[in-house]
């Protein structure tokens, strides 16, 4: 193109390439994604539509004559449900590692500081749920509406890079895309957890915004 003095068609750009590890499989892909997806189901439907089936049955409003803050006891509701999905995340652990033979190319401790955010953020979109709906059906279909885009779009099966440019928007406002990007690349890359900030943040903004939602709008009856 020099030599005829015109400008050339197609440029190339040159582009950072992630190496690919000779071991990587499916499976390796796959557990980080199993692991945000089961998070996330079991913050939504067994939190979001067991606690209002908790106040529709009238559970609650024994609660409602004591003088403990609605505050406390959704954070320390949250802090409960922690541990419980934690375990749940070191089950489906300990089975790919041991049964599918999968590597933990990162660092563990950042992985679980990353799934931690993660947990807090959809525990407490969880009583979020719960905070507005009235009965568990109406739980239900909310828990639903948030958990059927989640499940095929945020990354848990296939990259949501390949989804089409339209749903881009969409896929980068779910909490689980950002969950499932950070601890896979911990896991899966062995990358770095700084180099997932803007994840973690808006996994953190997700985690104050419903929260705060939460304590707002949360009824004992």
């Amino acid at each position: 193109w020099q030599l005829i003095d015109r400008e050339p068609l197609i440029t190339i750009e040159p582009q950072p390439v992630r190496p690919v590890r000779q071991d990587y499989s499916y499976i390796s892909f796959l557990v980080p994604g199993l692991i945000g997806f089961s998070l996330m189901a079991t913050c939504l439907f067994s939190i979001g539509v067991v606690v209002v089936s908790y106040r529709e049955k009238g559970k609650l409003r024994r609660l409602a004559i004591t003088p403990l803050p609605k505050a406390i006891f959704i954070a320390g509701q949250i802090l409960t449900r922690y541990f419980v999905v934690l375990a749940q995340a070191l089950l489906l652990l300990a089975i790919a590692v041991f049964m599918f033979d999968v590597s933990i190319v990162g660092s563990l401790w950042q992985f679980f500081v990353a799934l931690s955010i993660g947990m807090f953020a959809f525990i407490s979109l969880g009583y979020a749920i719960a905070s507005v709906a009235k009965t568990p059906e109406s739980a239900s279909g909310i828990a639903n509406s948030l958990f059927l885009p989640m499940t095929f779009l945020s990354g848990v099966y296939f990259s949501p890079e390949s989804l089409p440019e339209y749903l881009q928007p969409l896929v980068a406002v779910l909490p689980l895309t950002h969950l499932v990007t950070t601890i896979r690349g911990i896991f899966s890359h062995g990358e770095s957890i700084i180099f997932y900030w803007p994840q973690l943040i808006i996994l953190t903004g997700w985690l104050i915004v419903c929260f705060l939602f939460s304590v707002r709008n949360f009824r004992w009856e």
